[in-house]
């Protein structure tokens, strides 16, 4: 993770994206790494690979505010405003410590 974390602050995304790819083939219990490993898809757009990603690992880590906030900024490059916006609200109720239920705010 260390090493993904260099490589992201200097610009390397696909080297940062192996790096948390690897943490994660390690050990899958860390958030961040999934978090790290989502934003690189982005950054790198490849956003609809991002939101797959973002979406496997929010059934391990369920209204984790960080990978809701990069599933939206996903969502939102590819053009899909409507679910950005759900996963921004649920990002929100999240932060609060409020859970997001389904059909609240719009979110499925």
């Amino acid at each position: 993770m260390k090493a993904a974390g260099e490589e992201r602050r200097n610009g390397l995304h696909e080297s940062a994206l192996r790096y948390y790819s690897r943490a994660l083939e390690l050990d899958k219990s860390q958030a961040a790494g999934w978090v790290g490993q989502v934003q690189m898809l982005v950054a790198m757009n490849e956003c609809p690979e991002a939101d797959l990603w973002s979406r496997k690992a929010l059934e391990l880590f369920k209204n984790n505010p960080d990978l809701l906030a990069a599933r939206a900024q996903a969502l939102c490059r590819i053009g899909d405003l409507k679910n950005a916006s759900g996963e921004l609200r649920r990002r929100h109720l999240a932060n609060r410590g409020c859970p997001a239920t389904p059909g609240s705010f719009g979110v499925n």
